[in-house]
């Protein structure tokens, strides 16, 4: 749930996600689909950032 309200602000609020999220459109990818990757990423991101806080 944390991780879908981050991604939907992400994308109406950062430019670098917003463009992402066009270029895919583009390709002919679903907003669905765009989101889950958009999800992984975060998740990915936060996790490393976990990582060193607690090294």
């Amino acid at each position: 749930m944390a991780l879908d309200i981050i991604v939907k602000v992400r994308v109406v609020r950062d430019e670098t996600t917003r463009r992402y999220a066009q270029r895919r459109t583009g390709e002919g990818r679903t907003y669905r689909k765009i989101k889950r990757v958009l999800k992984r990423y975060t998740a990915r991101a936060i996790f490393r950032e976990l990582q060193t806080l607690l090294a």
